[in-house]
């Protein structure tokens, strides 16, 4: 049954008084069922709606066929959907359209309204909705109480604003989205609660569905209340107020028109979460500051799929309150800023968090700190965490933000206590991890010193770590007493450890390199990799390692003591065994401290030059081979080696190379790391040794030592210790006899080889070599005998003094044996 109301073609206009009904039991209600014109509804007298209209218990449409003429529609109730049944979106043409119910909620079906006309939908009941079930489509505003849309339903003002207003209790506003539902200002705002600010939840469900749209701005006005946006787009720039805010989509980024503050002058500052999963952040500063003691700052929580930017971050307390939670996350982005800062004043220092493919910090906050956790009355410092998988260096003050990753100023943790600082930054294998120009503190005062953690590519154990401390440069956990406080360089199981620079790194309790437990800084119950520490770094105070630091170094000898301090190395389980090679060779017994980078000296020697000095006749039959003494790794030196046979690998620097094949002699000036894939060789300053490697096997000649413990090769943990006059032959081949090598060994006089039992598949032999024999048969050697240089001429003289100490302690004959051919055969 239909109930039609109406007079041909002219408006319609019905009075309702108390307690009248207009009911369609079982159908629809319509007004101008038959020809269209304006509708008006209103109360007999006064202002407040009076009557119901039911359409089929609410099933049915309440059906308002205004064409061009206007809907003024103020009832008790409205039961069903009300609707223009003509709308028309394509060239709308009706005017105005206002329903006003006193009670209940209110269903909205079509309504199309012509340029500069608007659509309002109000509730007077504080639990009253407004929910669509067709589209709405104004000309100039949308205005709506407390509003739903349901599936694929859309509110469209063309040139005005879209406006959701609660007149609920508190003026608490609650807008559930449909999927695929839309609320879109084609050419102004959507705003929520602009007028009267109070509680906003915005939800698309479980689905997180919907998409408000705005030209200009979505302005969302909770006052001291909170915004909470969950949907799927948000599209326009984003304005919220509120005392904590938090705004999530799936889809697109989130541009905010201004900065977001959430900060309190007499309690804790409130939250502020933005999860963009489908964009990235665009926002200016972020401020969730909180005051009074007991309290502490909001906790601010940015995470993006597209990267993020802001201007500064801001979660400090004050008066007695501590620092905020800062997350910021955008996996595989970049999060680019001014400074970001967590500091308390006698509440503790807050926790700043970061994860991102780069982070790039522009500016400082007043202290000159891009990271800042510290307490600046009596509480500790904060944690900070940093994590980067760019393989661009991460590189801390003194400009680190114009290289693409790092920071313009300082990290500070500090406080009564000190905080945490951990930086985690993949980089690469040539210019590092880390690179600090500026300084990176957790110092306490009264209390205990911080901890301050450098790694590299996780999972530890996986990759090097390589972290440059640049000369002013300061990295410093400690206390007054300077009696606590850690630092460590976590490379994790065998991995290697550079540390490179002249600036300081201080512990007050001590330094620690290799593989540690990240989140206590202890050595675990393994074996580190190889360390190597640039002697021109100032470490204190000691050094605590389960890896290997080649040479054993001794304190300072007295005339350097003024610029060098002592220092107590202490190793935990650095090799599970060290195998000596012992040899009667006599040597110098004086140590060596740290290395050094190289440096190509105006003197240096080259093998063109010394290949001049002689008749290339005479290196028939010898064993071939270049000479090494410091590198360039150029081009010209990289062509240089390869046309004499000798391949490195692109990641050879750093005072470590990578040898894949060829014959070299080393007299380096500084201590020196040769990795090859049977293990890796280390060879102090002034050492000579001349190495053999090729595709399978690898053999080490130690020549020379000018002091103790200068050569050793690391096999699998095992380290072996060499002394002049010893070989070792190492074979990824299952050989028994050291003759079976592929590499000639024959040439150059050995004897008492013996196979070592090593705990990997490496075939190991060890012998003792003439070095006569070695000077006799090794191209390189020979050579040294034409070279003008003062400096071969000393490794010259070394080598005969080695050579004749072996020939006075066993006497020498010249025979020919069926393992070593012809040459000085030692018994």
């Amino acid at each position: 049954m239909y109930e039609n109301v109406g007079r041909l073609g002219h408006a319609l206009t019905v009075h309702s008084g108390s307690g009248s009904n207009l009911v369609a039991s079982s159908g629809n209600v319509n007004f101008n069922g038959t020809n269209s014109g304006s509708v008006t509804i209103q109360p007999t007298s006064g202002s407040t709606p009076l009557g119901s209209i039911s359409a089929n218990g609410g099933a049915g449409n309440v059906n308002l066929n205004i064409g061009s003429g206007t809907a003024t529609v103020s009832a008790n109730s409205i039961s069903g959907i009300v609707q223009d049944p003509n709308a028309n979106f394509n060239a709308p043409t009706s005017g105005n359209v206002s329903i006003t119910v006193n009670t209940g909620s209110l269903t909205l079906g079509n309504f199309a309204a012509a340029a500069g006309n608007s659509i309002s939908a109000i509730t007077n009941a504080s639990n009253g909705n407004i929910t669509t079930a067709g589209n709405l489509r104004a000309g100039t505003n949308v205005n709506l109480t407390t509003s739903n849309l349901t599936n694929n339903n859309a509110i469209t003002a063309t040139t005005g604003n879209v406006v959701v207003q609660s007149n609920g209790i508190n003026n608490v506003l609650i807008v559930n989205f449909g999927n695929n539902a839309t609320m879109t200002a084609t050419a102004g705002n959507v705003d929520f609660n602009n007028a009267t600010p109070g509680q906003i939840t915005i939800s698309g469900g479980p689905g997180n569905y919907g998409t408000i749209s705005a030209n200009n701005a979505i302005i969302l006005n909770a006052g001291s209340s909170s915004v909470n946006v969950s949907v799927n787009k948000l599209i326009g720039c984003i304005e919220p107020t509120a005392s904590s805010v938090s705004i999530q989509t799936q889809a697109g980024g989130l541009d905010f028109c201004n900065g977001i503050n959430t900060s309190s002058n007499s309690g804790p500052g409130g939250s502020i979460t933005i999860i963009a999963n489908g964009g990235a952040i665009n926002i200016s500063t972020l401020t969730s500051n909180g005051s009074g003691s007991g309290n502490n700052a909001g906790s601010i929580s940015l995470t993006a799929s597209n990267g993020i930017t802001f201007v500064n971050i801001n979660a400090n307390g004050s008066g007695g309150a501590g620092g905020g939670t800062i997350t910021i996350t955008s996996n595989g982005q970049a999060i680019t800023g001014n400074y970001i800062s967590s500091t308390g004043t006698g509440g503790n220092g807050g926790s700043i968090t970061t994860s991102s493919n780069t982070l790039v910090l522009n500016g400082v906050d007043s202290s000159g700190n891009s990271i800042n956790t510290s307490d600046i009355s009596t509480g500790n410092g904060g944690a900070v965490s940093i994590t980067t998988t760019s393989p661009l260096v991460f590189t801390v003050g003194g400009g680190g933000n114009l290289t693409g990753n790092g920071t313009a100023g300082n990290i500070n943790a500090n406080g009564v206590k000190g905080g945490s600082i951990a930086l985690t930054n993949y980089g690469n294998s040539i210019t590092g991890n880390q690179v600090i120009n500026g300084s990176i503190t957790a110092n306490g005062t009264t209390g205990n010193g911080g901890s301050i953690l450098f790694q590299a590519q996780q999972p530890a154990g996986s990759f090097p770590l390589i972290t440059t401390i640049n000369g002013g440069a300061l990295v410093q956990a400690t206390n007054a007493a300077d009696d606590s406080g850690l630092i460590g360089f976590n490379a994790g199981a065998g991995e290697d450890i550079t540390l490179d620079g002249a600036g300081t790194v201080h512990a007050g309790a001590a330094v620690r390199l290799g593989a540690l437990n990240p989140s206590t800084l202890a050595l675990l119950n393994t074996s580190g990799g190889t360390i190597l520490i640039n002697k021109s770094l100032t470490i204190g105070n000691a050094i605590e390692t389960n890896g290997f630091i080649p040479p054993s170094p001794s304190a300072p000898t007295a005339e350097d003591t003024s610029s060098k301090p002592a220092l107590a190395i202490i190793a935990s389980n650095a090799f599970s065994s060290i195998i000596p090679i012992p040899s009667l060779t006599a040597t110098d017994q004086t140590q060596i401290f740290g290395f050094i980078n190289f440096n190509i000296q105006e003197d240096e020697e080259s093998d063109d030059v010394l290949a001049n000095n002689q008749d290339a006749s005479e290196d028939k039959g010898l064993i071939a081979g270049t000479t090494v003494s410091a590198f360039r790794f150029g081009a010209d030196e990289i062509n240089r080696l390869a046309k004499d046979g000798v391949i490195l690998t692109s990641d050879s620097g750093h005072n470590c190379f990578n040898l894949e094949h060829g014959n070299i002699l080393l007299t380096p000036d500084t201590d020196i790391l040769i990795s090859t894939n049977h293990g890796k060789i280390f060879i102090g300053a002034k050492a000579t040794v001349f190495i053999m490697k090729s595709n399978h096997d690898v053999v080490v000649y130690d020549m020379v030592q000018t002091k103790p413990n200068q050569v050793s090769v690391v096999i699998n943990r095992q380290r072996l210790a060499m002394e002049p006059g010893n070989m070792l032959a190492l074979s990824n081949q299952n050989i028994q006899r050291l003759s079976d090598m592929e590499i000639d060994c024959r040439s150059i006089t050995h004897h008492r080889a013996q196979l070592i039992n090593l705990k990997n598949n490496t075939k190991a032999f060890r012998a003792n070599f003439s070095i006569a024999s070695a000077m006799t048969n090794i191209q390189p050697l020979r050579r040294l005998t034409y070279s003008p240089y003062k400096k071969d001429k000393s490794t010259l003289d070394k080598l005969w003094k080695n050579a004749q100490i072996q020939t006075d302690f066993f006497g020498v004959r010249t025979t020919a044996i069926p393992e070593c051919g012809y040459g000085p055969v030692m018994p």
